[in-house]
């Protein structure tokens, strides 16, 4: 999982990196040519729990980039909890190519946890 924090507004991503570590990662580098300082947690020094919520504490809002199976993964699960019990607004982006994990709603959906239906229920996707 990588997670990228853009330091003016802190916004910090969660994905699963098997399916969507190519697009933060490419999203990390459209942002720094906007002028933005960012962040990856695959680069970071503590990829703990601890370090992951330390992380979203300082964050102004969450991105979560949704691909296929993101939202059965452990950590994803603990920063998306993380980040509501902190009140930081959700920002979903989904995937839509089918080779690069594409994420499909329904079935996706249908096999995630409560918490997870609910941040699909309460939030809008937007395409990356």
């Amino acid at each position: 999982m990588d997670t990228l924090v853009i330091l003016s507004s802190f916004p910090r991503y969660s994905h699963y990196q098997a399916t969507g570590s190519d697009q933060c990662g490419t999203l990390e580098l459209e942002l720094q040519r906007m002028g933005f300082v960012s962040w990856l947690d695959n680069k970071a020094a503590d990829l703990t729990k601890p370090g992951m919520a330390k992380g979203i504490k300082q964050t102004g809002c969450f991105l979560l980039f949704l691909s296929k199976g993101v939202l059965a993964r452990e950590f994803v699960q603990f920063e998306v909890q993380t980040a509501l019990e902190q009140g930081k607004k959700i920002i979903l982006v989904h995937e839509t190519v089918e080779a690069h994990g594409k994420f499909d709603f329904a079935s996706e959906k249908a096999s995630a946890p409560d918490m997870m239906k609910n941040i699909l229920e309460d939030n809008v996707s937007d395409v990356l």
